[in-house]
């Protein structure tokens, strides 16, 4: 097996129930992917205000594909940034007019993350895998505005979320069957959803890399639990799903592994690639 990047999701899959994750383990991990040359990319739906505090210490070491593929980021510089068309937010927007507060929009944007100020963010129990106080600064760092207009006009804007709980995938699926635009929903996780713009995908920018060092599919090794994940576990032969992703993300995997909460990605990165 002759891998050359190592690409994994964050939230339910390379994180622990908590959001967090063994530094030590991951640093030594590092350290030998470094000495064979492998690249770990950390692909993720969450924006790079999040992941840095994540990778705190290993920010030049780790690849970002951020913003479930729209943004990417190495050596700590910014490289591609691709952003949603205007228009297509301003009509995502008008068909949720009557729901921003309650479905709690987020606007990602190359300078930051936009919340309406009368949205309820408070923190709820069983609010995915996450700790109240990661989730409290999480929040903090999602600037409040009385409405979108002037975000939309003057940012880049990467994807838009809504924070729904329970009711994301009736969400995503009325979305993707109704709405005639260019945008596709995804869940993300913690039972939010990420609208995106159809063909950026973590795929997408994990297909960016690519290119960039000169490696093949078959090169490749993903992990993933989500929908938003479903492509890039298609993409390459070495794909595992974690025990706790719905079926249709285990379908698309060639590999089944344990459950996140067990740190079955690190375990299996160990086990066949590195035989530490």
């Amino acid at each position: 097996m002759s891998i050359k990047l190592i690409a994994s999701d964050m939230d339910g899959t390379f994180l622990d129930a908590n959001g967090n994750y063994n530094r030590e383990q991951f640093e030594k991990i590092l350290t030998e992917l470094q000495k064979q040359e492998i690249h770990f990319v950390a692909a993720s739906g969450n924006n790079m205000t999040r992941l840095n505090r994540m990778f705190a210490g290993f920010e030049k070491d780790v690849t970002f594909v951020a913003e479930n593929g729209a943004h990417i980021v190495e050596n700590g510089q910014t490289i591609i940034h691709h952003s949603l068309p205007k228009l297509q937010v301003q009509a995502l927007l008008t068909y949720f007019s009557d729901k921003l507060l309650d479905y709690r929009v987020v606007i990602s944007g190359i300078n930051g993350a936009y919340r309406l100020k009368k949205s309820n963010f408070d923190f709820r129990p069983g609010f995915g895998m996450i700790e109240e106080k990661e989730y409290e600064v999480f929040i903090s760092h999602i600037k409040p505005v009385d409405d979108f207009s002037q975000i939309i006009e003057q940012e880049a804007i990467s994807k838009v979320t809504m924070m729904v709980f329970d009711a994301h995938e009736a969400i995503a699926q009325d979305f993707n069957q109704n709405f005639q635009g260019d945008l596709v929903a995804v869940g993300s996780g913690y039972g939010a959803v990420d609208f995106i713009q159809k063909g950026i995908h973590k795929a997408w920018g994990i297909e960016q890399l690519m290119e960039r060092y000169g490696i093949q599919a078959d090169q490749v090794m993903t992990f993933g639990d989500g929908g938003n994940d479903i492509e890039m576990l298609q993409m390459t032969p070495h794909s595992y799903a974690v025990d706790n992703a719905p079926e249709a993300v285990k379908a698309a995997a060639q590999h089944e592994i344990g459950h996140h909460k067990d740190n079955a990605v690190m375990e299996i990165i160990e086990e066949l690639l590195l035989k530490m």
